[in-house]
């Protein structure tokens, strides 16, 4: 697995990914989400990528008192490998990086995984 930043040729893939773990919501623009990351610089996107398919995701985010994450995700048929607390421990580093004291992650409480 290799994680980097994300790139504009992953768009696509990207909102499917979230879209099949069940992470975008009709009144909550995806597309919106990463432009306004994209654009922030307190902010950052990174992609893992599984075999040359992009198998997982988180946005960061940080105020400068918390970090946040977001879309936090691993495709389902790349699961049970430690994708995800992989790109955790990215996210974890990205704020600690910047000096932040706190992380706080979004789950919604019908996540199931």
């Amino acid at each position: 697995v290799a994680f980097r930043a994300y790139l504009s040729s992953d768009h696509e893939r990207l909102l499917q990914l979230w879209h099949d773990c069940d992470l975008t919501r009709p009144w909550n623009d995806p597309d919106d989400d990463i432009r306004q990351c994209i654009e922030n610089p307190s902010s950052q996107l990174l992609v893992a990528v599984c075999e040359e398919t992009l198998c997982g995701s988180v946005m960061i985010g940080c105020d400068g008192h918390r970090g946040w994450v977001y879309y936090l995700a691993v495709d389902p048929g790349y699961r049970h490998r430690g994708i995800g607390r992989a790109l955790m421990a990215q996210a974890e580093a990205w704020v600690r990086d910047r000096g932040v004291p706190k992380i706080q992650a979004l789950i919604r409480h019908d996540n199931l995984a």
